[in-house]
């Protein structure tokens, strides 16, 4: 998903569908979706989720397919192996870590 650079594909999508949740699986990595609404995040990649939920403001019903887009308020979320994602509360539960790494300068 990411190595194809297919995000501008699914931010697109959901702008024009925010009743949907968009996801992306890179390859290498499965999304497993489980009874309970619960998605469960395996491989050695990462998978996207895309939710709309509290977007405030897009412009995609205005624009053509070569314009610009702008959406407000958009929440993404960057899972790997381990990470769940509920569907129901749309909220993430971290795997094997729940540690925040701040990025090297």
């Amino acid at each position: 998903f990411h190595n194809r650079n297919r995000m501008a594909r699914l931010l697109s999508a959901i702008a024009a569908h925010p009743d949907r949740i968009g996801i992306g699986i890179d390859e290498d990595t499965c999304s497993l979706f489980e009874g309970d609404g619960q998605i469960e995040i395996l491989g050695k990649g990462t998978v996207t989720v895309v939710d709309p939920g509290e977007v405030s403001y897009t412009n995609a019903p205005e624009v053509g397919a070569s314009d610009p887009l702008s959406i407000s308020n958009l929440r993404v979320h960057i899972l790997c192996h381990g990470d769940r994602f509920d569907l129901r509360t749309r909220t993430v539960t971290p795997g094997q870590s729940d540690t925040i790494v701040p990025p090297e300068l």
